[in-house]
């Protein structure tokens, strides 16, 4: 006969671990591509620097609205940075 116990309270918090490392990793990559986009898109028409940006954002599989991608958009033709950070995650 054979026996299988399951510890909860472990695999939670391998589960919580894994989680935040993938939610840091993709914040990170987030970053990287805003970064790269603000280099390029500083004094830029706004309407290519929307196209450029809604066009990463489907790339990274993601969704945007076009409120949320004219903010984005006027802040990297400003010149200005876009930070993405890690926070923790609330359970």
């Amino acid at each position: 006969m054979s026996s299988f116990s399951f510890d909860s309270n472990g695999f939670e918090k391998a589960f919580k671990k894994v989680a935040s490392d993938a939610f840091g990793q993709r914040a990170r990559e987030m970053q990287q591509t805003m970064d790269r986009l603000g280099r390029g898109l500083k004094g830029q028409p706004l309407g290519t620097a929307k196209t450029r940006l809604q066009r990463e954002w489907q790339r990274m599989g993601g969704s945007i609205t076009d409120f949320e991608l004219t903010q984005y958009a006027e802040v990297l033709v400003a010149g200005n940075r876009i930070e993405f950070k890690k926070e923790p995650i609330k359970w």
